[in-house]
């Protein structure tokens, strides 16, 4: 199986390099609307869908749900694709 999933830790300056790269690589990014709406502004990372690693679209961006049971469900509907959980 491939690995479909990375969870990346937000800091206070942001995301380093190694963390937007795999944000750009993403089909998804997961994670609350207070983190997504720090990448929105960047242009290879508005929420379109699809990764921009090899000439892609950016990664669709979805606010998590509320509630563990409810975010970890919305995570497993994502098995497979690309994902990378802030």
């Amino acid at each position: 199986m491939t690995a479909w999933l990375d969870i990346v830790g937000v800091g206070e300056a942001g995301l380093n390099e190694s963390a937007r790269h795999l944000v750009a690589g993403a089909k998804v990014v997961l994670g609350p609307r207070r983190l997504l709406d720090l990448l929105t502004p960047t242009p290879n990372l508005s929420p379109q869908g699809g990764g921009t690693e090899g000439g892609g679209h950016p990664p669709r961006m979805l606010e998590w749900k509320s509630g563990l049971d409810a975010m970890l469900a919305q995570l497993t509907a994502l098995r497979g694709t690309p994902t990378v959980v802030l």
